[in-house]
């Protein structure tokens, strides 16, 4: 092992063994020599120096701060350390320490380095993995104030590991850049612009179990695919309708982001799918108390992705638990539970989405609509339970010159405790099917028609609702209602 020495002060021998038997010899050479070879006894001015003159399987201790980058070319199984860490753990990180520029540590054409126990301040990156390097590990280090990046994996090659680090104040805490392979776990990313960013074509990283809070966005993936994020803790990020807690966008395709928890009030976005994203997959995520206003999860502009088996609730006042807007095409909305007495609308598809499929949700306790379907045609809403909304179980409705038709409302359990009306076709609705749902309990009517034609209303059971059954009012023409069971409303 080399052991690195930049103040030689009393307790810090220059060999490994701590006894301080040559302690007085080193002393002598104060400001000449910071670095020594135990096996050999070489000794060296700098840190560099000795990274540059250890060969494979070594281990290179620095006992105290440096400035400067370190540059990490062509070594396998090097191991650079900080000993006061190993002894005393993060009370005795050092510091590494730059000017703006360059990387704390800049790693190249390596294999198999491990950094850890640093304070790395002030570079333009706290530690850079570039071209034909992989298994690298990045362990308890704290990253803070470097400018573009604390962790920048760069094109890299496979299986490189950043583990419990934390990263403060930096564009991107964490940078996955075209890299593949490779994992974040268990790191800290606080008050950064973009907590981890997962973009430019990076493939099948794993970033699992982080802590994501106070940054402007946290969680980014753009043009990236088949990544696994998941298990993360993704709260209080700040940067509203321009950052959300976890973006998925701009051509992604083929990730799965499971079982994270995400919640702030300051998120309008919790996760958004966004501008021709395909075949993404929003798995058992647990989103609450985001931002009044905004969307739990939306999907915009995307097509073919599934949003399955969320527990979406008590999100802000007049927002949205799930919504799928933007001429958004083929996505299924599977096995949610959206509920929670502060969103005013459950699920909402909206503004030309199509070919939706809505199934097997638990939709409650919202404050103003269960389901909502708005101004988009072609969707399927199917076998949900809509209950104790405040306002209506599932609704229909086009703006003036717009037209909601060939939605299919098929097989729903839709019931009262405090709901008005259990299923509503509103204006501008035309050419619907309402077929075999179960609408009971609500405390207006069963289903009701305003200002709605050609719409085929069959084979419901409406019962026990405090108004009629089935009503149809303002100018509802040429709809067909027939084999209904309507009885104690």
């Amino acid at each position: 092992a080399y052991w690195v020495d930049l103040n030689f002060g009393n307790g810090t021998p220059g060999f490994p063994n701590g006894s301080g038997e040559n302690q007085n010899w080193v002393l002598g050479l104060r400001g000449t020599f910071i670095a020594s070879n135990a096996a050999t006894g070489f000794l060296y001015p700098s840190v560099q120096a000795a990274v540059n003159s250890a060969t494979n399987n070594y281990t290179v201790f620095a006992l105290d701060n440096i400035t400067n980058e370190l540059v990490v070319s062509g070594k396998t199984n090097l191991t650079i350390v900080a000993n006061a860490w190993l002894t005393n753990g993060p009370a005795a990180l050092r510091t590494l320490s730059g000017v703006g520029i360059g990387s704390g540590f800049l790693v190249s054409n390596s294999e198999a380095v491990t950094i850890q126990g640093f304070i790395v301040t002030n570079f333009d990156h706290g530690v850079r993995f570039v071209g034909a390097t992989r298994y690298h590990q990045v362990l308890n280090n704290l990253f803070l104030s470097n400018r573009v990046s604390g962790i920048f994996l760069d094109s890299t090659m496979s299986y490189i590991t950043n583990m419990s680090n934390t990263v403060i104040a930096s564009w991107h805490g964490i940078l996955m850049s075209y890299s593949h392979h490779d994992f974040a776990f268990s790191n800290a990313l606080v008050g950064n612009t973009n907590g981890i960013s997962v973009i430019d074509g990076a493939y099948s990283n794993e970033v699992y179990g982080n802590l994501v809070y106070s940054n402007f966005s946290g969680i980014w993936m753009s043009n990236a695919s088949t990544n696994f994020v998941a298990f993360n803790g993704v709260s209080s990020n700040y940067g509203g309708l321009a950052g959300p807690a976890l973006m998925v966008g701009y051509g992604s395709r083929d990730n799965h982001v499971a079982s994270n928890t995400i919640s702030g009030p300051l998120h309008w976005y919790g996760i958004h799918v966004y501008l021709s994203s395909v075949s993404n997959r929003i798995l058992s995520n647990h989103l609450y108390d985001n931002n009044a206003g905004g969307y739990a999860i939306r999907v915009g502009s995307a097509n073919e992705n599934t949003i399955a088996g969320n527990e979406v609730r008590s999100n802000g006042n007049f927002s949205v638990g799930i919504i799928v807007n933007a001429s958004s095409m083929g996505t299924r909305v599977l096995g949610n539970r959206v509920w929670g007495s502060n969103q005013d609308v459950g699920i909402k598809l909206d503004s030309g989405a199509r070919f939706s499929t809505v199934a097997s949700n638990t939709v409650f306790m919202n404050r103003s609509t269960g389901i909502e379907i708005y101004n988009c045609s072609d969707n399927w809403v199917i076998s949900n339970s809509v209950y104790a909304n405040a306002g209506r179980g599932i609704r229909t409705l086009a703006t003036p010159a717009v037209y909601v038709f060939w939605n299919h409302i098929v097989g729903n359990r839709v019931w009262g405790s405090g709901q008005t009306n259990g299923i509503v076709i509103g204006l501008g609705s035309m050419s619907n099917d309402i077929l075999s749902n179960t609408v009971t309990g609500n405390l207006g009517a069963g289903i009701q028609l305003i200002g709605a034609t050609n719409n085929l209303v069959g084979s419901n059971a409406v019962s026990g609702n405090l108004a009629l059954g089935i009503v149809l009012v303002n100018a509802s023409l040429s709809n067909t209602v027939t084999n209904n069971l309507v009885l104690q409303n």
